[in-house]
């Protein structure tokens, strides 16, 4: 038997060793590679926006009101008799009726 052949005989298992020798080289390396690089993970679980930029966020929410026709500024009407007013007013919140007219209970009437 010629050197050749012997060779040729004895590679598939000499690949197979070598085979063998890296994997268990590769996962030996890959085990120790948490002991030589330290894997630091921070964890923040907090949404305040005080801690982030020291004070709280204010939010101003002003009413509004809108009013197109208020009328004439002042009427002169007998004691029991009757006025209409016709007026135009939206906003949020609604605006209310004002009743100061000798606390004299007003009512009134919403447009269709």
């Amino acid at each position: 038997m010629s050197c050749s052949q012997r060779m040729t005989s004895h590679a598939p298992r000499v690949s197979a060793l070598l085979a063998v020798c890296l994997c268990l080289f590769v996962c030996v390396d890959a085990a120790r590679l948490p002991l030589r690089t330290p894997v630091y993970i921070e964890n923040e679980n907090s949404l305040s926006p005080v801690a982030k930029y020291g004070a709280p966020a204010v939010y101003e929410v002003r009413d509004w009101a809108r009013i197109k026709n208020s009328g004439p500024r002042m009427n002169r009407v007998s004691l029991g008799g009757r006025i209409e007013l016709e007026c135009e007013a939206n906003g949020s919140p609604p605006p209310p009726v004002l009743r100061t007219a000798r606390q004299a209970r007003a009512t009134y009437q919403r447009a269709p």
